[in-house]
């Protein structure tokens, strides 16, 4: 579930791409072939993520969390990159990657210097450097636009957790959505703003709560194989920017 995503029961074989539609009061009409009775629907509310356990306790989870992901998942997309956060995570120098994956090989500086920048809590540096990342990578929402959201929907769970603790909010970040509308498609552009403000796919709500709340890593593991699901690396790119955003509890 999403806040834009609906559930129904329908054939939809006869739609077509390009379709038009439109509303009618409550109703949505998709092509005047299929017409979406809305007014008596049930809207899906994101889970709420209370108040964060103690922050040594959630980075400990982390650690083993992310030291998991690496030794139990065939990672994609952007996940390929979890080294880098691990070894920033750690204080090591950066490892070598894959060098004949083109994704990887443009992405990496640039999430090297985001690690970095979340490391001293630089959320102008942040914003910055994710400049590099939007729009790169296939998909409707390309690889770098879901881990610069995943990213920064952890530190807006963060700010959410730890009330008064972290500085996250500013002009950088509003720059940096007035900018993504041009440099993406419209959908991820959308959905990137969503995930910013603290909105995003239920498994990525879920892994937030298991993590800051409880401080668990079986249960935070669990919400990690559900959210690697989404979409051909979606789920990859939001977990590995999750876990770069999250190295700001590290400081």
């Amino acid at each position: 579930m999403h806040q834009r995503c609906i559930d129904v029961s329908l054939d939809l074989a006869r739609l077509q791409t390009g379709t038009e539609f439109w509303t009618e009061g409550r109703q949505l009409v998709i092509g005047n072939v299929v017409t979406l009775h809305l007014a008596d629907s049930l809207r899906w509310q994101a889970p709420t993520l209370g108040p964060g356990a103690p922050r040594e306790a959630v980075a400990a989870c982390y650690r083993a969390v992310l030291a998991a992901v690496q030794s139990r998942w065939q990672a994609a997309g952007l996940a390929k990159a979890l080294p880098l956060i691990a070894a920033a995570a750690n204080g090591r120098d950066h490892p070598a990657l894959d060098g004949t994956d083109p994704l990887i090989r443009r992405a990496s500086e640039p999430i090297s210097a985001i690690a970095a920048a979340c490391r001293r809590r630089d959320i102008d540096g942040i914003a910055a450097h994710s400049r590099a990342l939007i729009g790169l990578g296939p998909g409707l929402t390309p690889s770098g636009d879901d881990y610069v959201g995943g990213l920064l929907f952890a530190a807006h769970s963060l700010r959410a957790a730890y009330p008064g603790a972290y500085r996250l909010d500013g002009n950088a970040i509003d720059a940096l959505i007035d900018w993504t509308r041009s440099r993406t498609t419209l959908i991820s552009a959308a959905i990137f703003r969503d995930m910013v403000g603290g909105q995003g796919p239920e498994p990525l709500h879920q892994l937030l709560i298991a993590l800051l709340n409880s401080a668990e890593p079986h249960r935070v593991l669990t919400a990690v194989d559900r959210l690697t699901r989404i979409g051909h690396s979606s789920g990859w790119d939001m977990l590995a920017g999750v876990l770069t955003g999250l190295l700001l509890i590290e400081r």
